[in-house]
């Protein structure tokens, strides 16, 4: 089991948002414990077993980026094991 913790900004509705659908995402697919908690303002990271994968440095990219990235890492980590 991968863990992701996605960490956000905890008053901007934007960034709420698309944390909400990237989190809904990576929960239905199977082998990832998604954890959603409190950051930074204006922070969106994601993370993957500690590894930063995502990180919001100007706009917040497209919830499907998000979650590519996210499955990339996933594999990547799944066929060096």
């Amino acid at each position: 089991m991968k863990t992701v913790q996605i960490r956000r900004c905890p008053v901007c509705k934007t960034i709420g948002e698309r944390t909400r659908d990237v989190a809904h995402t990576l929960r239905n697919i199977q082998g990832l414990d998604v954890n959603v908690m409190d950051g930074q303002k204006g922070e969106f990271t994601v993370l993957v077993d500690g590894q930063e994968v995502i990180a919001k440095g100007g706009e917040l990219p497209p919830t499907q980026e998000i979650v590519d990235a996210v499955k990339d890492v996933t594999l990547a980590k799944q066929s060096v094991a």
